[in-house]
């Protein structure tokens, strides 16, 4: 298997409270450097909701970004200057500095997400900045690096059956051609060459031994069988597992 593996959560874990605590920290320490007093936080629906799936399909250059709104970058700036803007006449070049100011709040805090999440493509997650009640803006960030972190920070006991039944469950329909193995002979290229219809080969193991279900191409041992017939096919009964032979699969 090549490429980096993707984390994954059991069903319902990725909900907007556990991202909000995994991003707190780096959230609060934003605030506290660049504003007066702001409560920063982040708010999505929970992952399960199809409100969030939709988000997600979008997919993450690598970094994480964010889009200020109109009233969320005039509101950013209030906080950072601790003082309202309304009422205020702004020349052309008052707007100007403004606007370079919002952006470079921006930029902090995605340097500072962007030291936090590993970055890596594939699908986002879109999230709404918060600063006390109102919307700032939108926030991407890779899905799977939230995923690293919630599934880090998940309480201990968390059932690892449920974790591995989501991973098998994305899996279980994916064709996997399988080839039986009744037994192995060596032969060199000479005799190989010279074989011909009604030669008999000698296998390493009686019609009576343990036949192997093996994964087509990569050999990968899967179960073992017995070699039985059936309505006038030769076919091969389970046994046991690869990994334990005594464990029945029936």
């Amino acid at each position: 298997m090549t490429g980096p593996v993707r984390p994954f959560l059991p069903p319902g874990a990725l909900t907007s409270e556990r991202v909000q605590r995994v991003l707190a920290d780096v959230l609060a320490a934003w605030s506290r450097d660049c504003f007066m007093s702001a409560a920063v936080a982040v708010s999505c629906d929970d992952a399960a909701r199809p409100a969030l799936n939709d988000d997600m399909a979008e997919t993450a250059s690598g970094g994480a970004a964010l889009v200020l709104t109109g009233p969320g970058k005039r509101c950013l700036i209030e906080q950072a200057l601790g003082e309202s803007l309304a009422g205020r006449t702004l020349c052309d070049a008052d707007r100007q500095l403004l606007d370079a100011f919002a952006a470079v709040l921006a930029d902090d805090l995605v340097a500072r997400l962007d030291r936090l999440l590993e970055p890596a493509g594939g699908p986002a997650m879109r999230l709404r900045l918060m600063l006390g009640e109102r919307t700032a803006g939108s926030l991407t960030v890779g899905r799977d690096a939230i995923t690293g972190l919630v599934r880090k920070a998940l309480p201990a006991g968390t059932d690892e059956r449920a974790i591995t039944s989501t991973r098998m469950s994305a899996i279980a329909r994916v064709p996997v051609a399988i080839e039986g193995v009744l037994g192995r002979s060596q032969l060199s290229i000479e005799d190989a060459n010279g074989l011909a219809a009604g030669d008999v080969l000698v296998l390493d193991r009686s019609l009576g031994g343990n036949a192997e279900i093996r994964a087509a191409g990569s050999g990968a041992l899967i179960a073992l069988g017995r070699l039985v017939p059936d309505s006038g096919r030769n076919t091969i009964r389970i046994a046991g597992s690869g990994a334990n032979p005594g464990r029945g699969l029936d």
